[in-house]
């Protein structure tokens, strides 16, 4: 039998403030607090923990399904405690699984922090908007707050960016959340891509290598920006030190070259 009962595992992640936890064979349950993984102070899980765990808290039309595609996903409540977000998966010849919080309340987008570009975006009549990142870089409450916003429009606006077409690209958003280098809490860093007629000319000729130079081209009045950019406005506002913004670049010669132009 598992040694500590899911539910447990559950509570102790939420009063820890931990986004996920991850349930693997071959080490303890682990929590993702602040975008790191911190270990649960037991003994490694077996493949019959793993099982047992992840199995208690499906239904058997569940487990049939899951037993058939051999991955679920699905949510749940914990009485008292919070509604999750569920994953299982077989991994290593065993069951895993991974469970997410989800949030009560949806932050309202200003309190996110995100450009105002970005609710420009939502109030267009159709197109496809990309949120991108890696897990656990805040994707889910960025489309939410995004979502949240539809209630704030005219029910007719509201039909339309509902009914967006998948063919026509309006805007990708690349973020990642990463530890402030004063501690306490993340930071935000985004990168905006919105495609203007030269950047639709660029995807239209197969030119992809020139798209984050034009990103870089009339960004006062498309609201554009670069990952480099925001992660230098970020060492600019105090929130992150200059190694720390280069450690999270995807492109670190040039945003050390920005860098050094700070003054």
């Amino acid at each position: 039998m598992a040694k500590i009962p899911l539910p447990a595992l559950l509570k102790a992640m939420v009063d820890q403030d931990a986004s996920d936890l991850h349930i693997t064979v071959g080490t303890p349950p682990q929590f993702r607090i602040q975008g790191k993984m911190v270990k649960v102070k037991i003994d490694a899980l077996s493949s019959q923990d793993t099982k047992e765990l992840c199995y208690s808290v499906l239904t058997d039309s569940q487990k049939t399904d899951f037993e058939s595609h051999l991955e679920l996903d699905f949510s749940f409540g914990v009485k008292d405690v919070a509604r999750f977000r569920g994953n299982v998966f077989y991994q290593k010849g065993a069951v895993g699984g991974v469970f997410r919080k989800i949030p009560i309340q949806i932050p309202s987008f200003d309190s996110l922090g995100l450009p105002a570009v970005i609710k420009e975006l939502v109030k267009r009549p159709n197109g496809l908007i990309l949120v991108t990142g890696p897990t656990g870089s805040g994707k889910t409450t960025t489309l939410a707050a995004m979502l949240d916003l539809l209630n704030i429009f005219p029910p007719h606006q509201q039909t339309q960016i509902r009914q967006l077409m998948a063919f026509v690209l309006q805007g990708v958003i690349s973020q990642q959340l990463i530890p402030k280098s004063s501690g306490g809490g993340r930071c935000m860093a985004l990168e905006i891509l919105i495609p203007n007629g030269a950047i639709r000319n660029l995807i239209r000729e197969d030119k992809m290598h020139q798209v984050y130079s034009s990103m870089q081209a009339g960004q006062n009045e498309s609201g554009m920006m670069t990952m480099n950019q925001s992660l230098t406005r970020l060492v600019q506002a105090g929130a992150l030190s200059k190694s720390d913004a280069v450690d999270a670049s995807m492109v670190p010669d040039e945003i050390t070259k920005m860098l050094a132009a700070l003054k």
